[in-house]
């Protein structure tokens, strides 16, 4: 590793974790991951991995564990880290290895805009519920729950 690089690493499953080394050490950041998985993507993943099929409840499962971040926001979240508690206060370089295929990445990027506007939809479909409620609009309120649970339907499968 070269000193003050920041190492964005993409494993086979699609975590993503951050390394820098610095004379202080080594600074560590993830796993994260940078989008939702649908049973489809387990499914490519498993496959791809020349895993079996039925282990997809359980890859779900294990990438729930770790928070939902862009990798913009990961890296703004480490820099100001860094920054605030002075391990590092350079200009940083930015280097990403990914370990995933290379011929899952186009379908991954598009797959990660259409989970950015369900996520979007999903808070949206929330705010109104919220106003809702407060403005004892019982109508509105229960079509907004109809429409998460058709959007959560939906992102099962």
């Amino acid at each position: 590793m070269k000193d003050d690089t920041l190492y964005q690493i993409k494993d086979e499953l699609q975590l993503q974790f951050m390394f820098l080394k610095t004379a202080q050490g080594v600074f560590t950041a993830g796993p994260f991951c940078t989008c939702l998985f649908s049973q489809n993507d387990c499914l490519r993943v498993l496959t791809r991995l020349q895993l079996p099929l039925q282990l997809q409840r359980e890859l779900n499962s294990y990438r729930a564990k770790y928070p939902l971040i862009n990798e913009h926001s990961a890296i703004s979240i480490v820099e100001n880290v860094l920054k605030t508690t002075q391990l590092f206060t350079g200009n940083l370089v930015l280097e990403t290895l990914d370990y995933t295929q290379l011929a899952m990445q186009p379908e991954a990027t598009s797959m990660h805009l259409e989970y950015h506007a369900q996520i979007e939809q999903h808070y949206a479909t929330e705010k109104n519920f919220m106003k809702a409620v407060q403005q004892g609009d019982a109508a509105c309120a229960i079509e907004c729950l109809r429409k998460q649970q058709q959007e959560f339907l939906a992102a099962k499968k």
